[in-house]
């Protein structure tokens, strides 16, 4: 079994499937995906900060680095919300992994067109963004991102 087996199995779970058709779970699922990679981040720009002696001088390393196992949980945590989410873009740094149906098109002031709503009240907007045919860089778009659609 191997990464990509285990990431597949955690998108197909009921929960998997229920963040993507939910208003409320996908949010709060990106909110700690963000947070926990922010946290991580952090932690570690804490440790490089201590190491360089520029914080905590009169500390030894060794406390600073009880902060570490914090570290790996949010590391697990961060890896585990962001299977639910695809987000690609036209540059290859995200290359598209899945045949989900397209959610929105993302350009630098925001959707360009949108294709699906995960559930709640809708935009003002949505009647003149939404788009079967969105999903394509041909318009300007930097970023397009997927729901999985089961």
């Amino acid at each position: 079994m191997n990464i990509d087996d285990i990431l597949t199995a955690i998108e197909d779970w009921p929960f998997g499937m229920a963040v993507n058709e939910s208003a409320f779970w996908f949010p709060f699922v990106e909110s700690v995906h963000v947070l926990s990679f922010a946290f991580m981040v952090g932690s570690i720009f804490f440790v490089d900060l201590r190491l360089l002696g520029f914080l905590g001088k009169g500390n030894p390393v060794r406390q600073a680095s009880r902060i570490l196992p914090f570290t790996w949980i949010a590391f697990v945590v961060a890896t585990i919300t962001g299977t639910l989410i695809n987000l690609y873009d036209d540059a290859g740094v995200q290359v598209d992994t899945e045949s989900w149906p397209v959610d929105a098109e993302w350009g630098p002031d925001g959707a360009l067109c949108v294709n699906h709503v995960r559930g709640g009240s809708l935009p003002s907007c949505f009647s003149e963004k939404q788009s079967a045919s969105c999903g394509s860089f041909e318009n300007g778009a930097l970023l397009i991102d997927e729901y999985n659609g089961q």
